[in-house]
């Protein structure tokens, strides 16, 4: 679709098809936004439509099939998941032009036996999860639930169960693990070894701290976060896990740790609340830029990982998971250097052999490419950060 009178921008929506009932509990919004490359934008949101309205960001990819069509525009593709839950409410794309907002709506048709059955599903593994919660604060196991409230007998605290979650996440927890609002959508595919343990307890439990947002929606599998995604089951931050000791048979914890204050204290929590003879699974960035959800403290060698655990664990065995081979830093390196570059020096460095950059840096210091690489691409890909600190 090309600018109109009412839209100073090109668009299109690619995914969910117009007319096309979504049948499952995931739902791909994917397309692309192409706005004159002179004029002012910002990069396009969804906007939920419900009671509280709240809104996502998208995940940016490439589209050189539009710019070929639009070679002189600024070509946003996107690429994003949501819940069924969440679309049946109504989608818009926002885009900001100019200062002026535009509102495009999203055709979404949902079955509804779509609906019943994950709020089934979700009740019923609300109703597992309950006699396992303990008090955050103190580390008591909560009282009988009254008027949708359970409440810690040690210390008073409050943990109320909502339709889609238990609600564990106090103001002075969400203070203690820097934990802020954040439109971000967090989502990723179990590898093989995560779904070996899984099929190992089909009829069990097992802890994903740190889920994100879940495109299947497990039922042995209880969703812990700090952002209420339709498929989180409990509220609640890794360093203080809300459940009573050895609660599961297997827990995991699947490129999280790295955003913690403290990964100390959360290794020690996932070691807590597994089952004797239980496996703890846990996968940590090492070489990888940095990439908030909201924030991005540590990232990890195999022997820092292996360390967490060693003390009260027998580590099985560690390294490389599939998708954590090298090329996929170097690409994502790579991408996130073009990107912090303006496009005509961008263009010419896509162009420059591995043996041009793989000159002495030094060397390299009054080119182009390094001197107007932008701020904000030096933090993420920084080879070393430093402090200057004066004691109080």
């Amino acid at each position: 679709m090309g600018p109109s009178d009412e839209l100073p921008f090109a668009f299109h929506i690619d995914s969910p098809r117009s007319g096309q009932a979504v049948a499952s509990t995931a739902v791909q919004i994917a397309g692309w936004v192409a706005m004159p490359s002179t004029e002012r934008f910002e990069a396009p949101r969804l906007r939920v439509v419900s009671g509280a309205a709240r809104e996502l960001s998208l995940v940016r990819n490439d589209r050189p099939d539009v710019r070929e069509v639009f070679p002189a525009h600024h070509v946003f593709g996107f690429n994003s998941l949501m819940h069924v839950s969440e679309v049946a409410c109504g989608v818009d794309m926002v885009v900001i032009h100019e200062g002026d907002e535009y509102v495009v709506p999203v055709d979404v048709e949902v079955e509804e036996a779509v609906l019943r059955e994950f709020d089934e599903r979700k009740a019923a593994k609300l109703d597992r999860i309950e006699p396992l919660l303990a008090c955050s604060a103190c580390g008591s196991e909560l009282g009988p639930r009254r008027d949708e409230v359970l409440i810690c007998p040690g210390c008073g605290v409050r943990v109320e169960r909502r339709d889609t979650c238990f609600d564990t996440l106090s103001e002075e927890l969400r203070a203690e693990a820097g934990v802020v609002d954040t439109a971000h959508v967090s989502s990723h595919e179990y590898n093989r070894d995560v779904l070996e343990i899984l099929d190992e307890h089909a009829e069990g439990l097992v802890l994903d701290a740190g889920c994100g947002f879940r495109t299947r929606y497990y039922p042995q599998v209880v969703n812990l976060e700090v952002v209420a995604y339709p498929t989180t089951d409990v509220l609640g931050i890794g360093e203080r896990l809300p459940f009573v000791d050895e609660s599961f048979e297997a827990v995991l914890s699947l490129n999280v740790l790295e955003h913690l204050r403290d990964p100390f204290a959360a290794a020690i929590e996932l070691v807590r609340v597994t089952k004797r003879g239980g496996k703890i699974y846990a996968a940590v960035p090492f070489l990888q830029p940095y990439h908030g959800y909201p924030h991005h403290y540590f990232n990890m060698t195999r022997e820092g990982l292996e360390g967490l655990f060693v003390d009260e664990c027998e580590v099985i065995r560690s390294g490389v998971p599939k998708g954590g081979h090298p090329i996929a830093s170097l690409r994502w390196f790579l991408d996130s250097y073009r990107r912090g570059l303006p496009a005509h020096t961008a263009e010419r460095f896509t162009k420059l052999s591995v043996s041009d950059l793989l000159a002495d840096p030094t060397e390299q210091r009054d080119e182009a490419y390094v001197r107007q690489l932008s701020a904000e691409a030096q933090v993420e890909l920084a080879s070393v950060n430093a402090v200057l600190a004066v004691r109080r």
